[in-house]
């Protein structure tokens, strides 16, 4: 966009002094009473001089004047926007490298995050593994427990029973075994 307006600026600069040294010209040949077209330096520019388009020397002067004013503040203008054209470049090459730098984190930060996710199913497997362990043996400890239960149980019992035909014999005058 810089650009592109510098390249206006320069084209506005470039036109105002061939309207200068037209004028110029103008101002130090006098005036022509011809309808004959007049070229500026370089021969791409027709000026038509016409019996109406004739000024006096005070005029020629004042406008040659004003055109003088005019060319310097472009030039001005120009030597501003050629400056501003430079750091733009300068922006333009910072930027690039800041864009640089943002690409290769980025990548950085891509390859952690697969490395992360690696990880991540890894932990999921092992400690889906180390569930399914604990709850088989979870399982297998209830059934142990089951199990010693129902032996103290049945011990349990036959004792009571033992007991109970112990006293039964001795209620009865039976000898004890």
């Amino acid at each position: 966009m810089a650009a592109a307006n510098a390249y206006e600026e320069t084209k506005k600069v470039k036109v105002n002094c061939t309207s200068e040294d037209t004028l110029q010209q103008a101002s130090t040949s006098g005036t022509r009473s011809d309808n004959a077209p007049v070229y500026d330096s370089d021969g791409s520019t027709e000026y038509i001089k016409c019996e109406e388009c004739k000024y006096d020397k005070i005029s020629y002067d004042k406008a040659y004047n004003d055109m003088q004013k005019k060319m310097k503040q472009f030039q001005a203008q120009l030597e501003d926007l050629k400056g501003k054209s430079s750091d733009t470049q300068c922006a333009s090459n910072t930027f690039d490298l800041v864009s640089h730098k943002l690409r290769d984190e980025n990548v950085s930060l891509e390859f952690q995050v697969r490395s992360y996710a690696k990880e991540n199913e890894h932990l999921k497997t092992t400690y889906k593994n180390l569930f399914d362990s604990i709850k088989v043996t979870q399982t297998q400890t209830k059934s142990i427990i089951n199990s010693l239960q129902k032996q103290l149980h049945d011990t349990i019992y036959e004792k009571a029973k033992l007991r109970g035909n112990r006293l039964g014999r001795l209620d009865q005058g039976l000898p004890e075994f």
